[in-house]
């Protein structure tokens, strides 16, 4: 279910009315928005993170989750800020729980002040009112990454911008592949496949199930084994990590 302009619940419409040059993303925007987040980097101090989208920018939320949504705001006929959510049933710290993730938040840095604080502040709105929303399943509990020194996302995320109850879930240290090995660890070079050409991640992925937040299941990776690459790092015959390099433009 694509929630946008043409089918969308009417508190989400009422919401975005009250702020100017904001609105539910259409499919419409796809390529504008993929434009926008590939030329719009997220930046943690030294750190630089860029993005490479396809002309359809829905195709990875479609692949995440049935339930989806996308903000955008304009000035001047121009996409200055974007952010959207997914739902889906997951598990939080071992129990099973509907879970929103809070993702592509961009904010052109060269608007004005005015126009990022009506977007952080409908962007807050949005997420504080999907309990409320059949559309989101009542969804209640809501999960993001930000980069470390990310300054405008913990800004935007702030509890003075985003006025949510909220508890940090786990820290990640990001170490970059092929600096491998890991330090005190004996390392096998990163193998690729498919995860159907790999039960061994398979059965990885349903050991690991209930440890992290919004989880992959089996059947997320089955799902999208047509779309992505399963990668794994094993010591010796033991794999110790793994993830999926989606591909969503084919």
């Amino acid at each position: 279910m694509l929630i946008h302009s043409a089918n969308s619940s009417a508190p989400l419409h009422e919401l975005t009315s009250r702020f100017p040059g904001v609105r539910l993303a259409n499919p419409e925007d796809s390529s504008k928005i993929a434009q926008f987040i590939n030329t719009t980097s997220m930046s943690s101090g030294s750190l630089s993170v860029g993005f490479t989208r396809g002309d359809d920018y829905f195709a990875m939320l479609r692949l995440q989750s049935e339930k989806h949504a996308a903000l955008v705001c304009e000035e001047e006929g121009r996409i200055v800020a974007c952010g959207a959510l997914s739902v889906r049933p997951s598990s939080l710290r071992g129990q099973p729980a509907m879970l929103g993730y809070l993702q592509d938040l961009r904010v052109d840095r060269d608007t004005s002040q005015k126009v990022r604080n009506g977007f952080y502040s409908c962007f807050a709105e949005f997420v504080r009112i999907c309990p409320q929303l059949v559309d989101f399943d009542h969804c209640s509990l809501f999960l993001t990454a930000i980069l470390d020194k990310n300054v405008p996302a913990k800004l935007a995320l702030s509890r003075q911008a985003f006025p949510l109850e909220y508890n940090r879930v786990v820290n990640y240290k990001a170490h970059v592949w092929p600096k491998l090995p890991l330090p005190g660890k004996v390392t096998a070079k990163a193998a690729a496949g498919s995860a159907q050409q790999q039960p061994d991640i398979l059965a990885f992925y349903e050991q690991q199930l209930g440890k992290f937040a919004f989880d992959l299941t089996t059947r997320d990776i089955e799902r999208l084994s047509g779309h992505s690459l399963a990668v794994s790092v094993r010591e010796g015959d033991k794999i110790v990590a793994a993830c999926l390099l989606v591909q969503t433009n084919r």
